[in-house]
């Protein structure tokens, strides 16, 4: 299930929903937005959704949108479906029941299926089929590298440093789709404010969220070419023995392609924080 992108998927959506948002939809409006509705309706998983949230917001739209001008009060409609062995299990649709999803298991497996229908109105008929099976390794879609500026436990380095992002896509296309990042502050570090500032002028940027604890970087996109992202943390209260944080970088769409980092503060042990007295 799910075989298209959720980019796809979405995008489909809309154009579903250009068809059905017409001042006057025609028949002819109607018998294309079918073709649509039945693409969309096969890439449904066995939960009603699709692959991700914002395309599964703007297909079950577009779906309602198509149910609400095609439905109709009169008609019966029978469902049969034959088993390898001849067993058969029937489902009846009826006004009073139009809107309740039936389901019966399937045991004889592996095996050929039939369906038929009787009747008249329309009806979606899903077979799901779960199975385990080990995940293919993952190639990788993205390369992350994260820097602190300094790199060692300098004299300022302890309430003031540089976080540096490098990123770059991997993958079998020529660009991603919209890219977020997640970075995490060290405990007891918050986001420059200044500093953020600059990070949204920069190329790609189209949006950036600050938490006290992380900043949310959106971008446009990343191509095969290597980009990087910059912002400054200062300690809002002193932690010992920090702990690494982390960085998470992912398609907005394709939230399957992700890849994570951790990085540590450049005074993150007693050990660095004795070298800085030291020095």
């Amino acid at each position: 299930w799910a075989e298209a992108a959720p980019a796809e998927v979405e995008m489909t959506a809309y154009v579903l929903l250009a068809y059905l948002t017409q001042p006057q939809v025609s028949r002819a409006d109607l018998a294309r937005a079918s073709q649509i509705v039945r693409w969309l309706s096969k890439q449904q998983n066995p939960y009603g959704g699709f692959a991700s949230t914002q395309d599964t917001v703007v297909a079950l739209q577009a779906l309602a949108k198509y149910a609400t001008l095609t439905y109709g009060k009169s008609g019966d409609l029978a469902v049969t479906v034959t088993a390898p062995t001849g067993s058969k299990q029937d489902f009846m649709l009826e006004a009073s029941n139009r809107l309740v999803l039936q389901r019966a298991a399937l045991h004889e497996l592996p095996g050929q299926y039939g369906v038929k229908t009787h009747g008249q109105g329309c009806a979606l008929v899903q077979v799901t089929l779960r199975y385990n099976i080990p995940p293919p390794p993952s190639a990788g879609t993205f390369n992350l590298h994260v820097e602190t500026e300094p790199k060692t436990c300098t004299s300022d380095a302890s309430t003031h440093f540089r976080l540096l992002l490098r990123a770059q896509y991997t993958g079998k296309r020529a660009a991603t789709n919209m890219v977020v990042i997640e970075a995490k502050m060290p405990s007891g570090y918050i986001p420059d404010k200044s500093s953020v500032v600059e990070l949204k002028r920069q190329k790609l940027v189209k949006k950036v969220e600050v938490q006290s604890d992380q900043v949310t970087i959106y971008l446009d996109q990343l191509t095969k070419e290597e980009e990087t992202f910059s912002f400054a943390a200062t300690q809002d209260f002193p932690v010992k023995n920090l702990q690494p944080a982390t960085v998470t970088l992912y398609d907005y769409y394709e939230t399957g392609d992700r890849t994570d980092a951790a990085y540590s503060a450049p005074c993150s042990s007693e050990d660095d924080r004795q070298t800085k007295e030291n020095f």
